[in-house]
């Protein structure tokens, strides 16, 4: 999975995410979790993502956003 570039997790009922979920994905550019049940997000989650340019959450219910993103 060192290679994948584009993530989509969209529609798969995801309601929490690890710390590390992401961590392994240096090259990931596209991430897209939306239409799940996310509530929480922590800041975290995407700190080793350097290649990141995407990240799609909509459709979720996201109550709470750990830390500031910057």
């Amino acid at each position: 999975l060192i290679k994948l570039r584009h993530l989509y997790l969209r529609n798969n009922q995801i309601s929490y995410l690890e710390n590390d979920a992401f961590n392994e994905l240096n090259n990931l550019i596209t991430l897209d979790i939306s239409s799940n049940r996310i509530k929480i997000l922590d800041q975290r989650l995407f700190e080793k993502l350097e290649k990141i340019r995407f990240i799609h959450l909509s459709d979720n219910k996201l109550l709470k956003l750990k830390s500031s993103f910057q």
